[in-house]
C-alpha cells in the first residue's frame, strides 16, 4: 500500500479496507481534489473582474467590491486544502459549505451541477459525521439518482441529432451523412439514455449495484474519450467530474462490500431526508418546468435553452468582445452587419464552464450587458437545440 505523511497524518495513495470514517475521510479527500481542480479550471467564475457579467439570482441594491467575491474564491481553496489534511474538522465543513453558499448568491452561473453536487455531498459528510455507514449509503443514493435521471433528461427528440450525430459522429469521428443514417448508427444514440437510466436503477441493488458502476465506470471513461483533450477538447471543467466520479462507483459499489439493500435507502433516518427529496423528489419537477435543468441532472441533454446576442452597432463592443463574436459560421448569419454572440460559447472561452440555462438567468444576463454597452444595440435571443434561426425567441 502506497502511503505519504502530512505532520501527523498518514495518507494512503490507494484506498484502504473499509474501516468507518477512514474510508470516509477517503471519499472526503477525492471530493475535494476534484473540487480544487475544477475551481482551478474556471477560476474566472468566481472573479467579478471578467467580460461576462454578474448575475445574482438576488436583486442587490448595489454591485459587492470586486475583492468580496476574490476573498471568497481564496478562503474556500484554503479551507478545501486544510480540510484535505484534517478531514475530520466538522468546524471546517460547515465553514466551506457557508462560503460557498454565499458566492453562489453573488452569481447564478456558479449554480454549475458538480458545484451542486460537492455542496450536497459535503453537507451529506457533516450531518452524518457519526454515522460513517451512512455517508457510504446516501452517496450511493446519490449516485443512483444522478445517473437516472440524467438517462431519462437525454430522452428528448434533440439528444440524438445534436449530441450522438452532431458532436460525436460528425464533429468527432468525421462519418459520412449517408452513414449516419443507418438503422444500427441510430439505434446506439438512442440506447445511451436507456443505458444511463438502467445503469442507475442497477445502482440500488446488491444483486446488480457491481454489474451497474462497471457499466457507469464504461460510460464516465467513453465520454472522457469524446470530450477530452485528445478529441473534441469541450467543457474541461467536468473532465475531473468525470474522473471523480469513476472513483465514486469503483470505492463505493466494487471495493466496498457494504450496501443498502434496493429503496431501503431511502428509508435513512429524518436528518437525511432534505437531501433525499432534493436528490429523488425535486428532479422530477423538472419535467413540469418547476425546478430547474441544471439542479435536474440535465447533463449533456441538450434539452436546455440557449441564448444569442445579436449586436447591431458592433464598434461599441468590439474592443472587449470580438474575441467572442462568432466567426466563419452560417448558422449565425441573421446579417451580415449584425455581430453574433452565442452565451454558451462565450461562457466557456472565459470561464470554462456553461450557462446557467433559465430564462429568467438569461434575462439578467440581458439587462447587465444593455447597462454595460448602452450603444451597442444589442437584441437577445432564446432558443432550442438545435439551432434554426425561425426558432428564436426574442427577449425584451
Amino acid at each position: 500500500m502506497l502511503n505519504i505523511t502530512l505532520g501527523k497524518q498518514k495518507l494512503s495513495l490507494l484506498p484502504q479496507p473499509i474501516n468507518g470514517s477512514s474510508f470516509n475521510n477517503y471519499l472526503l479527500r477525492c471530493t475535494l481534489v476534484a473540487w480544487l481542480v475544477a475551481k482551478a479550471i474556471s477560476y474566472k467564475l468566481w472573479m467579478a473582474d471578467r467580460l461576462f457579467p454578474l448575475v445574482s439570482p438576488f436583486n442587490f441594491p448595489f454591485p459587492l467590491p470586486i475583492w468580496v467575491h476574490t476573498f471568497l474564491f481564496v478562503g474556500s481553496v484554503m479551507i478545501m486544502l486544510i480540510l484535505f489534511v484534517l478531514p475530520h474538522k466538522r468546524n471546517l465543513i460547515c465553514l466551506l459549505i457557508a462560503i460557498e453558499l454565499l458566492s453562489c448568491t453573488l452569481d447564478q452561473m456558479r449554480w454549475q451541477p458538480w458545484e451542486y453536487q460537492y455542496i450536497i455531498t459535503l453537507l451529506i459528510f457533516l450531518i452524518n459525521k457519526r454515522k460513517p455507514k451512512r455517508v457510504v449509503y446516501m452517496m450511493q443514493l446519490i449516485l443512483a439518482a444522478t445517473y437516472f435521471y440524467s438517462g431519462i433528461q437525454k430522452l428528448n427528440p434533440a439528444f440524438v441529432p445534436v449530441f450522438w450525430e452532431g458532436m460525436v459522429l460528425k464533429n468527432l469521428l468525421k462519418v459520412q451523412p449517408q452513414v449516419l443514417k443507418l438503422p444500427a448508427i441510430l439505434l446506439t444514440g438512442h440506447s445511451i439514455p436507456w443505458i444511463e437510466t438502467f445503469g442507475g436503477l442497477l445502482l440500488l441493488f446488491n444483486k446488480t449495484n457491481r454489474f451497474g458502476a462497471i457499466l457507469m465506470i464504461a460510460t464516465h471513461v467513453l465520454i472522457l474519450l469524446i470530450i477530452g483533450p485528445q478529441a473534441l477538447n469541450y467543457n474541461k471543467v467536468i473532465w475531473i467530474w468525470n474522473v471523480v466520479m469513476i472513483f465514486y462507483l469503483y470505492l463505493l459499489f466494487i471495493h466496498n462490500k457494504e450496501s443498502k439493500k434496493g429503496l431501503s435507502l431511502l428509508l435513512l433516518p429524518s436528518i437525511n431526508l432534505p437531501v433525499i427529496i432534493l436528490w429523488t423528489v425535486m428532479p422530477a419537477f423538472n419535467f413540469i418546468n418547476m425546478w430547474p435543468n441544471y439542479l435536474s441532472f440535465s447533463l449533456y441533454s441538450c434539452k436546455s435553452k440557449e441564448m444569442i446576442i445579436c449586436i447591431n452597432n458592433y464598434k461599441a463592443t468590439i474592443n472587449e468582445l470580438n474575441q467572442h463574436f462568432e466567426k466563419d459560421d452560417s448558422r449565425y448569419s441573421i446579417d451580415d452587419k449584425i455581430c453574433i454572440i452565442k452565451v454558451n460559447n462565450w461562457t466557456l472561452g472565459e470561464m470554462n464552464i456553461s450557462p446557467y440555462p433559465e430564462e429568467s438567468c438569461y434575462r439578467k444576463v440581458m439587462d447587465a450587458f444593455k447597462k454595460k454597452y448602452p450603444a451597442s444595440e444589442a437584441r437577445f435571443y432564446e432558443y432550442d437545440v438545435p439551432y434554426s434561426i425561425e426558432g428564436l425567441k426574442e427577449l425584451k
